[in-house]
């Protein structure tokens, strides 16, 4: 038996396009602290209509989620 709080056995897709690295990955740990059990990434390199608005690259961003969450998947 362990002292962690049960996982929920859901997970929650995050938006890639009109996000930041830092919101993204602050969203991440939230939802590793709340006992969510994984966090999703579109793969979309861009958005419709205006090229301009930041996109996170997905593979990457979950790459960079994994090192900032204890639990997570």
């Amino acid at each position: 038996m362990t002292d962690s709080p049960a996982r929920l056995p859901i997970g929650v897709s995050l938006r890639t396009i009109r996000a930041e690295p830092g919101w993204w990955l602050e969203s991440a740990r939230r939802l590793d602290e709340a006992g969510y059990a994984g966090v999703w990434a579109w793969d979309h390199f861009m958005g419709r209509g205006d090229l301009t608005v930041p996109v996170v690259e997905g593979p990457t961003i979950l790459a960079m989620a994994a090192g900032a969450t204890n639990q997570i998947t």
